[in-house]
């Protein structure tokens, strides 16, 4: 990325850590700090890549450039094996079946 015309992240890496290296859970795969996945909407033709952070408590970030979208979920839920679905529920049944195309 660049702020104020001054880079913060080289681009190769970037392009590095939203590369997949590794299967992950639930069809997603992992790259260097950043899982990645596909997901439809109605707005948008065919699926479009995403890529997101998942934190222990609920915290969620998914990032679908194609869509010119991020999402941040900030929970504190820590250590409880449900705590991913109040916020993927968000993503997928409000934020990604609403999206419009602009």
């Amino acid at each position: 990325g660049v702020w104020d015309g001054v880079p913060l992240v080289g681009a190769d890496w970037l392009r590095a850590s939203l590369t997949p290296s590794a299967n992950a859970m639930d069809e997603l795969r992992y790259g260097q700090l950043w899982f990645v996945g596909e997901a439809r909407t109605p707005a948008l033709d065919g699926p479009q890549a995403w890529y997101g952070a998942f934190g222990n408590g609920g915290q969620r970030l998914w990032v679908m450039p194609s869509a010119g979208l991020a999402v941040a979920v900030l929970s504190g839920a820590y250590d409880r094996d449900d705590a991913w679905i109040t916020p993927v529920r968000l993503w997928r049944e409000i934020v990604l079946a609403n999206l419009l195309r602009v």
